[in-house]
């Protein structure tokens, strides 16, 4: 398939893409076949200055949220304090060195809930991947309007409009594909004297759970894992450190399909010389940003071996695994290498909380976590 580049994309990069899907993403039942017609639909709009936008238009149609092409040249940026707080949208002003939220009604006279719905419908994500793929497009300028995000917020005295400017940068080297994940070393708390609270941040680096085994012999009688905003990781890492928790072989109740051909179910075998849990109340933590890894490996790994209560929001539903390639130094594709089915041979979904419990904006902007709170009330 021939492909004409623009002026912001040779016609080797897009080679480069068109031929790395075809060898390494995992293509089920007649998604090859969508993959060329929408190539068809979208090569004469990957052109001008918009290249970029129109590929990841392009890679969004494929309803797959782990494949994605990041450009590390022109990109365009704005910076604006702006977070999702159920589906409503925050902006985030520093008053006197106190953090005041003001709810955003529309951007670019667009209503908020107009936004939400046609990117539901143009590209048939959950709720909770399509808040994010909209907080992207706002960060990444790509809503915009003559070179500004106009955003409409309500405050006590009526509506004020911001007007954040779009930056263009040149060129950043080293992209990375972690989607702005901060990787943070691995938090421990005691509550109660009997409580610990284990906040993983991420399974991109190698954790250190050991330190922790004699206390959790000796004096723990329940454990927290927080896996909010974790965004995943390396699989291999995220099975390590699940290992590290198991007293029996582990089974988790879904597939993983690769080379199109085969598939297996995951075993995870507990580490020799690991800590004793079976006998402790266990829970686990998420939220709306707890995905991939954290999801299907980690959290379901634990509610498998001992019916752990997952309390929070419910999750991301980013399932599969991926790889990420260099693109002729112009950027990083990431593409799906596996998928995760269930024995019925449906996609796996988000994981839902056995306990729902939300944080309201408030809660959030002044670090009140009622999420941990609802936990060590229900063991003092």
């Amino acid at each position: 398939m021939n492909f004409v580049a623009g002026d912001n994309m040779e016609k080797n990069i897009l080679d480069t893409i068109i031929g790395l899907m075809g060898e390494k993403y995992l293509f089920r039942e007649l998604e090859e076949n969508k993959w060329k017609q929408l190539c068809n639909n979208y090569y004469s709009m990957i052109r001008n200055d918009d290249g970029d936008y129109y590929i990841s238009e392009l890679f969004r149609k494929m309803n797959d949220p782990h494949l994605k092409y990041s450009s590390n040249v022109n990109l365009n940026f704005t910076h604006a304090p702006i977070l999702w707080n159920q589906n409503h949208l925050y902006w985030i002003k520093e008053k006197k060195q106190k953090k005041i939220p003001y709810e955003i009604k529309s951007i670019n006279g667009e209503n908020i809930n107009s936004i939400l719905e046609d990117y539901s419908t143009r590209y048939n994500f959950n709720i909770n991947i399509t808040k994010s793929l909209v907080l992207e497009d706002i960060m990444m300028g790509r809503i915009r309007k003559q070179g500004y995000v106009y955003f409409n917020i309500v405050n006590n005295t009526g509506i004020f409009e911001e007007k954040i400017p779009i930056e263009k940068v040149k060129y950043i080297k080293n992209v990375s594909m972690q989607n702005g994940a901060v990787i943070y070393k691995t938090k421990f708390d005691i509550f109660k004297d009997k409580i610990l609270y284990i906040k993983i941040n991420s399974f991109y680096t190698k954790q250190d759970f050991k330190c922790l085994f004699s206390l959790i012999n000796k004096n723990i009688s329940t454990l927290i894992f927080d896996l909010r905003d974790n965004l995943g990781g390396y699989i291999s890492i995220a099975k390590q450190n699940l290992a590290l928790f198991l007293n029996e072989q582990v089974c988790i109740d879904y597939y993983s399909v690769f080379n199109r051909l085969r598939a297996y179910n995951h075993i995870i075998e507990p580490i020799k010389g690991n800590v004793r849990i079976e006998e402790k109340k266990i829970y686990v933590l998420v939220n709306e940003n707890t995905m991939s890894s954290a999801e299907y490996i980690f959290t379901l790994g634990l509610k498998k071996a001992y019916n752990c209560i997952i309390v929070g929001q419910e999750t991301m539903g980013l399932c599969g695994e991926c790889k990420t390639f260099n693109i002729i130094n112009k950027g990083v594709l990431r593409i799906t290498t596996q998928k995760y089915i269930d024995f019925n041979n449906n996609y796996i979904s988000s994981v839902e909380p056995d306990f729902f419990i939300d944080r309201d904006i408030d809660d959030i902007v002044n670090g009140i976590d009622q999420q941990l709170k609802y936990i060590i009330d229900r063991e003092v």
